[in-house]
């Protein structure tokens, strides 16, 4: 009859492989339902502070199923080393978790942008001296419906950004200006040539970094002011 001995590999020196089962049968303990299991020899008797009397034969389907008892078998055969099991095992579950940590992604947890975005609104705006009938955007549009801007080409991006689009009155010379509001940033580029009696202008935008950007254009007195994300460049 084997003894305590056997779980020794020199004097007074535990057993590697032994130890290492005995930690992949404590992870497989704390994700069963299954009655507790106690130490193993390395012959494959269960140990007296399992609950269970010594020198009785481990029986994979009195506790753990059939392929534990397989499994308990190859890892003192082929000497199978603690990162190899552990891929094997289950990941554990942090208590209270919305989500099991272990098993998300970084791409599942990611967070959404946290950009104060100003809705747009679909509507078709009223006719301009200088230009055919526009479309119903999507638009940035003012309180008193004085002032629609639109980006021609898309959401903004970084670097330059061609075609852009704002409806004035007539008789005004419009300014514009844009400023990063998450982070520090270069303010925003224009290039246009600035229109007084005109209604329909046109610009170009260039954005130093993507981000969390807030534009501001005037018109005499009217005024619109909104935020948007700017993305990566193409």
């Amino acid at each position: 009859m084997p003894t305590n001995d056997d779980l020794s590999s020199g004097a007074g020196a535990p057993n590697p492989d032994v130890q290492r089962l005995e930690q992949v049968l404590g992870r497989l303990r704390s994700t069963t339902s299954a009655p507790s299991v106690g130490r193993i020899h390395a012959n494959g008797l269960a140990a007296a502070d399992g609950g269970v009397a010594p020198g009785t034969q481990y029986a994979g389907a009195r506790f753990l199923g059939p392929a534990l008892g397989a499994a308990a078998a190859i890892v003192l055969m082929v000497g199978l080393t603690w990162t190899d099991i552990s891929r094997l095992l289950p990941p554990k579950k942090i208590s209270g978790a919305a989500w099991d940590v272990a098993a998300a992604s970084p791409a599942q947890v990611a967070p959404a942008p946290s950009c104060p975005e100003t809705p747009t609104i679909r509507a078709t705006p009223p006719p301009a001296n200088n230009a055919g009938p526009l479309g119903e955007g999507p638009w940035w549009i003012n309180t008193d419906r004085t002032l629609w801007m639109q980006s021609a080409t898309g959401p903004w991006h970084t670097g330059y950004n061609q075609k852009n689009i704002m409806l004035k009155p007539a008789g005004v010379t419009p300014s514009i200006s844009g400023t990063r509001i998450d982070a520090p940033a270069p303010p925003m580029e224009v290039k246009w040539v600035p229109q007084l009696r005109a209604e329909f202008q046109t610009m170009g935008l260039t954005f130093a970094t993507e981000g969390c950007w807030k534009v501001t254009a005037t018109a005499g007195d009217h005024q619109i002011s909104f935020v948007t994300i700017v993305w990566p460049g193409p």
